[in-house]
């Protein structure tokens, strides 16, 4: 009996798919074996790539009308056809490293988890297609794709490693639409399981893709019917992996996860002075990634959790001031030796320099509009304002923006889209993919129209 089985719902292998998927599963077998691995589902090819690799396969998975798999009748299948303690869900495009070979051993000989429920899941470094096939004969390891990949969001989940009974009841969303992964993260804290973070020492590998099982591409993915679908079933109920975590795995051991700098901390340098952080611009640092690199081992060190996401490049000159916001995405790989420790001064108007600079163009002579005004709006409105950007309204239909601190004209969803000219919107909402459904039903287009501040 294996100790685990991975399962997943692989689509039809053809095209750039077919390639992606080989690998990706390959690499799972490379680590756990094929009797380790079901393939769920009746899309072209998978029985065939199932015999072919000696894996257990089933064609029983339920779809609805336009033939999309449900995912609680993956979950179903999995827990009824295998005896095995623990079960992982894995999207088929998702490379595994080979520390999870020792991720898995690590985590399920834990005297911390032991006679517990838990969840252990990871980040992923999404990796270009060509640079995979040149390097998948042998198993790859986490530096190989840290060196090669960008950190993508904790809010993109694509591997689920948990005890047998944890998810024996989860809705029907659909799978290849948002929602059900962070509704999963937030359903294992809430029945009270613990949620591993295992991104530090063996996060996945995301071979990219385009959209082409989707007519229409993603936007319009997200815009659809089935998108909507699994929004309802979550009910507004997910968490990113950051909030999510109560622990995060280090190479031998599951560490409850030290204390936590929110973005609002990272702000304010007397709560960096607090944590007895001291950083510095060097005069060898040319890039954002060169210094954060640094950064990282040193929080790592004193145990300290700080999210930091890749969003691009800076180039920084001598002492430039940076801000690094949730949503800024860097690579996250041990570089210098930081123990002396150093001084790093934080600042927001790199960032907001930086980040919009190129927006000002689409946004010359529009009216600007947030589009969500939580805490998040809020927050981005009080930082542009800050900096001379004006913002003309908000978008929002939440009842709760009567109440407290609202400063904008509040207008609701469909009351934005016969505006001419066309405002610039700003998603400043967690809520994003169906935002950005709606601005795409509405003829908005990414960056010229529209822009997600993560």
């Amino acid at each position: 009996m294996p100790t685990v089985t991975i399962f997943s719902i692989p689509k039809p292998f053809r095209g750039e798919h077919k390639n992606a998927q080989e690998i990706a599963i390959r690499s799972w077998i490379g680590l756990f074996g094929p009797s380790s691995v079901l393939l769920l589902g009746n899309e072209e090819g998978v029985e065939n790539f199932a015999k072919q690799m000696g894996c257990n396969y089933s064609s029983d998975i339920k779809i609805n009308d336009e033939g999309i798999p449900y995912l609680d009748s993956a979950f179903n299948l999995a827990y009824e056809l295998t005896t095995s303690p623990f079960l992982c869900y894995v999207n088929s495009d998702i490379i595994m490293p080979y520390e999870w070979l020792q991720c898995f051993a690590t985590l399920s000989r834990s005297t911390v988890l032991q006679n517990r429920e838990w969840l252990a899941t990871s980040r992923r470094y999404d990796v270009d297609p060509g640079w995979v096939e040149q390097v998948c004969s042998a198993p790859l390891h986490i530096e190989e794709l840290r060196s090669v990949g960008f950190l993508n969001s904790d809010l993109a989940i694509d591997i689920f490693l948990y005890t047998r009974h944890l998810f024996r009841f989860v809705p029907s969303f659909l799978v290849g639409r948002p929602w059900w992964d962070n509704w999963l993260l937030w359903k294992s804290r809430d029945s009270g399981a613990d949620v591993i973070d295992c991104s530090l020492f063996c996060a996945v590998g995301h071979i990219t893709h385009g959209w082409s099982f989707f007519s229409s591409g993603r936007q319009a993915a997200w815009a659809s019917t089935s998108t909507r679908h699994n929004a309802r079933l979550s009910e507004g109920k997910g968490l990113s992996l950051q909030k999510a975590a109560s622990y995060h795995l280090t190479e031998t051991a599951c560490v409850e996860r030290g204390p936590q700098i929110s973005l609002n901390d990272i702000c304010d340098l007397k709560a960096l002075a607090a944590y007895k952080i001291k950083f510095v611009l060097r005069n060898n640092v040319s890039s954002l990634n060169a210094l954060v690199d640094g950064i990282i081992d040193a929080l790592r060190t004193m145990n300290i959790y700080l999210p930091i996401y890749r969003w691009q490049d800076f180039d920084l000159q001598q002492d430039t001031l940076i801000y690094l916001p949730s949503g800024t995405r860097l690579n996250l790989r041990p570089k210098d030796d930081l123990s002396d420790g150093v001084l790093l001064v934080v600042y927001e108007e790199f960032f907001v320099r930086a980040l919009f600079s190129r927006f000002f163009s689409q946004m010359h002579g529009r009216q600007v509009v947030l589009w969500g005004y939580g805490t998040m709006g809020k927050s981005t409105e009080k930082r542009l304002r800050r900096y001379g950007m004006n913002i003309n309204a908000a978008v929002d239909q939440s009842s709760v923006l009567l109440e407290g601190d609202v400063r904008l004209p509040i207008y609701l969803p469909d009351q934005i889209e016969h505006w001419h000219p066309k405002p610039f919107v700003l998603i400043t909402s967690s809520f994003f993919w169906e935002i950005e459904g709606n601005l795409v039903s509405m003829q908005f287009k990414e960056e010229a129209d529209y822009f997600i501040v993560r």
